[in-house]
């Protein structure tokens, strides 16, 4: 991943990444073996400051070789078939989209909530990491992403509109 660029207290920063993907496990059918492959380019523009933050990150996801014979009975046959009826019956279609654009503020609720409003990334489970190396690795790995996640198994992933709080509650029990 390359380093970002500082422009003032602005930071700008990108990524590209590629994949392909071979589908041959629907057994009897030749013409559902296929192959096709994605790119997606993300740019974004922040900045940080005391008790603010601020993204803007755009999103150019790509498909190619889409297969438009991967049905069966008129059902999408492969994660293929289900992009290729997704994007309106293209082979290779793309987008641009802003994927992130939020605020956070710091310093709420006795200088240590966190106030995260627009559209951002967001992982149940992640909220905070245990001291234990162990048990932060069985939490990022195992636990995280169970209910809502940004689920990076599709080509784009995924991003929520939303208002997002936390607090660090120390050892108080808070049962809601």
């Amino acid at each position: 991943m390359p380093k970002p660029i500082r422009l003032g207290s602005l930071t700008v920063s990108g990524e590209l990444r590629g994949r392909g993907q071979g589908w041959n496990w629907f057994d009897g059918d030749d013409r559902v073996k296929y192959a096709f492959g994605d790119s997606l380019l993300t740019l974004s523009l922040s900045q940080h400051r005391n008790k603010l933050d601020w993204i803007v990150e755009l999103a150019q996801p790509s498909l190619y070789n889409l297969p438009n014979d991967a049905f069966s009975s008129g059902a999408p046959l492969g994660i293929g078939g289900i992009y290729f009826s997704a994007n309106g019956n293209h082979r290779n279609p793309t987008s641009v989209f802003v994927k992130q654009a939020y605020i956070s503020l710091r310093g709420i609720d006795r200088n240590g909530g966190v106030l995260q409003l627009g559209r951002f990334e967001f992982s149940d489970g992640t909220e905070k990491i245990p001291e234990a190396s162990d048990l932060a690795w069985i939490k990022q790995q195992r636990i995280a992403h169970r209910l809502i996640g940004d689920s990076y198994w599709t080509d784009i992933g995924r991003s929520l509109d939303g208002i997002h709080f936390y607090d660090n509650l120390g050892n108080k029990t808070n049962v809601t």
